[in-house]
């Protein structure tokens, strides 16, 4: 019995040193066969033989045939790599009943750094795990990588599972992208997953993993909602970045150390949140958020307003602002304004310091700064050395108008309230080499309010002029006021609508595209282009439109109501809209002091980008019976004539063509003899904005025609 036994443990002995010597040798695929050169089990499309169990897999040079090698069967694997020589994109492919199972004792499962796209893509099942002696589950950790310029890759089988933990290194010229279901093997789910290398990983599937995600290096994208597990802590070490991507995820707690960056890319909407991360020791944090559009975008931490610490609140700021707080759902916000600091100004003018204010105190973000009791001296007027944020600016009644100075590389931002001047009785100027920035509202949208019957005008001048994407300014200006912005504003998705009768002077180049808006009063243009060709512009009833010597290519034109364009009689103006042919218009468009020969209105780029209702409504120095011409310009009609073509069409006669302008009809006249007196018509056509024509029988010696063009009635 014993010897049985003996002989027994030397066969079982004899049988594992076998499998030993099979594990590592290095197949290559070909895709060569010549009878199926797509099939992974055939010898004839590999080097030598095919893989058996432990082999690696490997891409190369002799990698010429065909690349996608379908995986016809299940295979077991110790390496699967694309190496430096491979000279074109492989993808793997297979069906459902097809799976691929990687087993490392080197620590390393998949490599790509042949600078092309390495695909695994079959519908089956990849198992991961790194011990060929062990059946149990393994906590050791397996790597996947990509290096190199332009190497690509992808892993989306059916389903991947896990039993160990995973370390995707990818650096910083090459990208790697995860689209598939993550599970552990067996009930395991608590595997990690870390990201290390400059270079980008995108994950595009999902995962029901309760390890750490750990972004140690570079950028993790989203590619889809929720592709990391709701129960996952993430991790993000100094330097990281997480890109939305436009896509959602509701995470678990979030450790930063360091300064990280989440983009919301301006793309799409991103509703990210995470658990109560309060009890996470955050190392020296700096977390930016970046992109973020408010009222679209939201940040969540818990589900009140203790979701984070005051500490961790401090690191964080949204589009370069601070002050941010949690709302008592947990929702990352400014905060409702607090505190309400008076400036007083002293021997030094800086708005930085707390001397300067009455209660010796600088207004936070979710300040107020107050304007109202004289100021120290007269050249005590504030200036912004440093980016500042307030809540609100209020002008009640100084002294003496207030002239905020922003200076080169500094930045004042507004936020909710924005500019109070409601009961302002002096001047408010905002200008200097710095930039002012309008924040967006986190309860309802800004407002300028420029109403006061005592005085308080509002003059923005600043080199740099920014309504943050998204933000739907209302700039109130009531009669006798002012609002004159000389600053060009950069380019955004705000909208402005302006309100009350006074005046708004926009002298620059303003790059907002949401639409423009005047409820009331004027709007005076003194700078080229000072609307974008991307912002549509309304106007209502009573309201004006003073151009000042300038030219500019707006988007669409609304008229709601009897509105004034007023050229004003000086300079050249040339205002060219958008087809508005499709824009619902009510009542009349009055132009005045138009010089005919100076001036120029244009809508689209021909006869039809008004209709016959929208022209009709129009005057034009007093006068009516306006059209557009070929090229959209609007002229008094009827519109002569152009070119006639004349042409022969065999057996019939002769034929007539010439350009239309939509309302104008056209008779087509004719006689035998030149010197009759009278011309009969021969027909009569309607305008459509393109070519007319006509063909006329010969049935005399000799025909003369002509058209003449008229109203249509």
């Amino acid at each position: 019995m014993k010897k049985t036994m003996r002989m027994i443990g030397l066969g079982m002995l004899a049988c594992v040193c076998a499998q030993t010597v099979a594990y590592g040798l290095d197949r290559q695929w070909t895709g060569t066969d010549t009878t199926n050169n797509k099939l992974m089990t055939r010898n004839q499309n590999w080097v030598g033989v095919r893989p058996i169990a432990g082999d690696y897999i490997s891409f190369t040079s002799a990698s010429i045939g065909w690349n996608k090698p379908n995986m016809n069967d299940d295979f077991l694997t110790e390496l699967l790599r694309a190496r430096t020589s491979l000279a074109q994109d492989i993808t793997m492919e297979g069906g459902a009943s097809n799976n691929l199972r990687l087993r490392s004792t080197s620590g390393l499962a998949i490599e790509n750094n042949s600078g092309q796209l390495l695909w695994i893509d079959f519908s089956g099942s990849l198992r991961q795990d790194n011990d060929i002696f062990s059946t149990s589950v393994n906590a050791s950790e397996v790597t996947w990588r990509t290096a190199g310029s332009n190497s690509v890759l992808k892993v989306t089988p059916g389903s991947i599972t896990l039993e160990c933990d995973l370390l995707l290194d990818v650096d910083g010229i090459s990208s790697m992208e995860i689209g598939s279901s993550i599970s552990g093997y067996a009930t395991a789910k608590g595997w990690d997953i870390t990201k290390i290398g400059t270079g980008t990983l995108t994950l595009s599937g999902s995962s029901i993993l309760t390890g750490y995600t750990t972004i140690s290096q570079g950028t993790l994208q989203l590619g889809a909602n929720q592709p990391i597990g709701g129960n996952s802590d993430l991790v993000f070490a100094d330097g990281t970045t997480l890109k939305t991507g436009g896509y959602d995820g509701d995470f678990d707690k979030v450790d930063v150390s360091g300064t990280v960056i989440v983009d919301f890319e301006n793309v799409g909407t991103s509703q990210i949140s995470f658990k109560d991360s309060s009890a996470v020791a955050w190392g020296t944090p700096a977390l930016n958020i970046t992109n973020f559009t408010d009222g679209v975008d939201s940040v969540r931490f818990g589900t009140d307003a203790n979701g984070l610490t005051p500490t961790q609140l401090a690191g964080i700021t949204v589009n370069g602002v601070s002050g941010y707080a949690l709302d008592s759902d947990g929702y990352l916000a400014l905060p409702v304004p607090a505190d309400e600091q008076e400036w007083v100004g002293g021997t030094n003018t800086d708005w930085h310091i707390a001397a300067n204010w009455a209660s010796n105190s600088v207004p936070g973000a979710a300040g107020v700064a107050i304007f109202d009791a004289a100021f120290a001296s007269s050249n005590s007027q504030p200036t912004v050395t440093s980016n500042a944020v307030v809540d609100e600016l209020r002008v009640l009644a100084p002294e003496q108008d207030v002239e905020i100075t922003v200076a080169s590389s500094a930045t004042l931002g507004v936020a909710q309230a924005s500019i109070n001047m409601a009961n302002a009785a002096s001047n408010l100027t905002i200008f200097g080499e710095g930039a002012f920035v309008q924040l967006p509202g986190t309860e309802s949208d800004p407002l300028w309010d420029v109403a006061s019957t005592n005085g308080g005008d509002l003059a923005i001048d600043t080199d740099s002029f920014v309504i943050s994407n998204g933000v739907a300014l209302t700039i109130n200006v009531d009669a006798l006021r002012t609002v004159d912005i000389q600053t060009s504003a950069d380019v955004s998705t705000a909208s402005v609508t302006k309100t009350g009768e006074g005046l708004l002077i926009l002298g620059g180049s303003n790059g907002w595209s949401g639409d423009t808006t005047i409820s009331g009063g004027t709007l005076q243009l003194t700078a080229d282009n000072a609307l974008s060709s991307d912002s549509a512009v309304v106007f209502s009833d009573g309201t004006t439109l003073e151009a000042e010597g300038v030219s500019g290519s707006f988007s669409t034109l609304e008229i709601n109501g009897s509105v004034t364009f007023d050229l004003d009689g000086a300079g050249t103006n040339a205002l060219a809209f958008a087809d508005s042919s499709g824009v619902a218009w009510g009542s009349t468009l009055v132009i005045t002091n138009y010089t005919d020969g100076v001036d120029s209105i244009r809508f689209g780029t021909n006869s039809t980008a008004l209709t016959e209702a929208q022209l009709a409504d129009i005057t034009l120095n007093g006068e009516g019976n306006l059209v557009l011409d070929e090229s959209g310009y609007l002229v008094v009609g009827p519109v002569p004539v152009g070119d006639v073509a004349l042409g022969t069409v065999s057996g019939v006669g002769v034929s007539l063509a010439w350009g239309s302008v939509v309302g104008q009809g056209y008779e087509v006249q004719y006689k035998t003899n030149l010197l009759d007196a009278v011309w009969m018509s021969y027909t009569n056509l309607a305008g459509t904005g393109g070519e007319l024509s006509v063909t006329s029988s010969v049935v005399n010696a000799a025909e003369f025609y002509r058209i003449e063009s008229a109203f249509s009635e």
